[in-house]
């Protein structure tokens, strides 16, 4: 049985970046393969968003194992017996539809900008926690905005959001602000 796959993303506003998690309950025995898509829904331009990633580092059970990168969007994990859990940061200063954007004002993504692909999970439940920004006052009034569902969090709050599948959740824009 497929488990959840979930997300976490805190934006970073003073280093302009997106800090995300992605934890992968039952990975590939043979080793997990993830990609960050070079395209967009409704936009079918390549666009190379992997060139933003600034770190990506894969764990199990809190220890470092080795990523392969196969191609420049498509990184191979080592295989792990359990849950796998890849952190990474993405540099956020593209201010268009199709990208993503951080700063001290607000902060917009758009999922296939950000968010890997679980290579044969694709169908497989998402869950994304969006967690507010550090804990500096000048944040404490942001809102977020998505047409994502919520799975906790209170309207236009941070929290926990769900989608049916992958493709479902790149397809819902956030707004944080």
């Amino acid at each position: 049985m497929m488990e959840t796959v979930s997300y976490q993303i805190q934006a970073i506003p003073e280093k302009r970046l997106f800090d995300i998690t992605c934890t992968i309950p039952n990975p590939d025995p043979l080793g997990q393969k993830v990609l960050l898509p070079a395209w967009i829904p409704g936009s079918y331009l390549i666009r190379d968003f992997a060139r933003y990633i600034l770190t990506l580092q894969a764990y199990y059970l809190g220890r470092a194992i080795t990523m392969q990168m196969l191609d420049k969007h498509t990184w191979l994990c080592e295989p792990t017996p359990g849950p796998l859990m890849i952190h990474y940061q993405v540099h956020a200063y593209d201010l268009t539809p199709r990208g993503a954007h951080v700063d001290s004002t607000h902060a917009f993504f758009n999922g296939s900008r950000l968010f890997l692909q679980v290579c044969g999970q694709e169908n497989t439940a998402v869950e994304l926690e969006i967690i507010p920004p550090a804990e500096d006052p000048k944040y404490h009034q942001w809102r977020v905005a998505t047409s994502l569902e919520s799975a906790g969090a209170k309207p236009f709050g941070f929290g926990l959001y769900k989608a049916q599948h992958y493709e479902d959740m790149i397809e819902n824009t956030v707004e944080k602000g």
